[in-house]
């Protein structure tokens, strides 16, 4: 009677062991799957980044006419854009594409952005900037401003922002 409960014991005992085991077998190709389901995903907008960069290169090369670009002095009412952030910002609008160089804020009115060159290669995009700042021994007005400057594209580009 003994042996055969200390048998009953040793199989409980080894089919604990058996499940365990199992379990920390499902946990590691759960984590496996996760770690997988991740990458396919960053490799999925690698490719749509990829793809649409391509949409865009065929989209001029089959235009056959220069690239136009215009630095907008009016901006339409509508555009909506972050004025408070620094950098830059893209805003597409009627099958245009707005870029935005923005200081963020400022606290007078003799700041300001000057676009100085732009340099188009495909649709990279290379904006020359000056940065304009407050003449020391003038006067200027002691308010907030928001300083941007706007070029707008027929194209969704790739824009690399240089101050001079």
């Amino acid at each position: 009677m003994i042996v055969i409960i200390l048998l009953l014991i040793g199989t409980i005992v080894f089919l604990a062991y058996i499940i365990n085991q199992d379990r920390i077998e499902i946990n590691n190709l759960k984590n496996n799957a996760e770690i997988y389901e991740k990458e396919k995903n960053e490799y999925k907008n690698t490719i749509n980044n990829l793809e649409t960069k391509i949409i865009e290169l065929n989209k001029l090369a089959n235009n056959n006419k220069n690239i136009k670009y215009e630095i907008v002095k009016e901006l339409p009412k509508e555009i909506k854009f972050d004025k408070e952030t620094k950098g830059t910002e893209i805003v597409e609008f009627e099958n245009n594409y707005y870029v935005f160089i923005k200081m963020g804020a400022k606290g007078s009115s003799g700041f300001g952005l000057e676009i100085e060159n732009v340099i188009v290669n495909g649709i990279d995009v290379d904006v020359y900037i000056k940065e304009i700042k407050p003449e020391e021994g003038l006067n200027y007005l002691t308010v907030i401003t928001y300083p941007y400057a706007v070029v707008k594209f027929d194209f969704k580009p790739n824009v690399n922002v240089i101050y001079n």
